[in-house]
């Protein structure tokens, strides 16, 4: 299950760091809701999730880069 996400150069996030935006004592449960403002991120933040799943990097966002912490200390990127 993922713990947390570090976000660099994709869309909006520029130098996304867990810990330091959200906190290092915070992380993903099994049930989360995203929400906000229009042109926050939303979006953009699917398609890192997407790009995960296909693993293939989103057409628009090429030179991206993202890493998955995940429970247990195992971790998965752009790669």
């Amino acid at each position: 299950m993922i713990q947390k996400i570090d976000i660099d150069n994709f869309g909006i996030y520029k130098q996304f760091i867990w810990n330091s935006c959200i906190g290092k004592d915070f992380y993903f449960k099994s049930t989360n809701i995203i929400y906000g403002r229009n042109y926050s991120g939303k979006t953009t933040l699917s398609h890192i999730f997407r790009s995960l799943e296909k693993k293939i990097h989103h057409p628009d966002f090429l030179d991206g880069n993202f890493e998955f912490s995940l429970f247990g200390g195992t971790t998965l990127n752009h790669t």
